[in-house]
């Protein structure tokens, strides 16, 4: 049985998760991206729409087994997960559902961007995220960050400024 990578991005709107989730698949075809805002897009027509959360999670869970079920023996596919993952225990349930799935290595990579710079990123956007959710996911953020404990292989922050 070969090695399954996942990248867990961490971080708020506008810290540069999906930038650079984006760099990494146009650079190199062995990234495979899941997407929760292309996963409610497909879903509800937006990325916008929050949705009910159960139809994305079972689509979430659907994408990790068939990023499994898909890759080929000897050659490297990393899976990106991007979405903010601001509260801690979301994460563990997220790795749980990870590791249930067959990855077997998780490498979560903090966006550690600046409150003020997400905010102003964020309002330079075509969608932009209220700034009290920001506000909330940061407090999420403080209270709860990213640990190895949270079921990590590996921890690599990225101070954003």
């Amino acid at each position: 049985m070969g090695e399954h990578p996942l990248l867990l991005l961490i971080g708020l709107p506008g810290s540069g998760k999906s930038t650079f989730a984006a760099q990494l698949t146009q650079q190199d075809q062995q990234y495979r991206l899941i997407s929760t805002d292309r996963i409610r897009e497909a879903l509800f027509g937006s990325e916008a729409t929050q949705g009910d959360w159960m139809r994305i999670w079972h689509e979430i869970q659907r994408q990790f087994k068939a990023a499994i079920a898909h890759s080929q023996p000897g050659s490297a596919c990393i899976v990106i997960y991007d979405a903010t993952n601001a509260r801690r225990r979301d994460r563990r349930k997220l790795i749980l559902l990870a590791r249930h799935c067959g990855f077997t290595h998780i490498t979560g990579v903090w966006f550690d961007t600046p409150l003020d710079v997400c905010l102003e990123r964020n309002r330079k956007r075509d969608r932009q995220v209220p700034d009290e959710i920001i506000l909330q996911m940061h407090r999420r953020l403080l209270g709860g960050p990213p640990d190895l404990s949270d079921g990590l292989d590996e921890l690599i922050i990225h101070r954003n400024q």
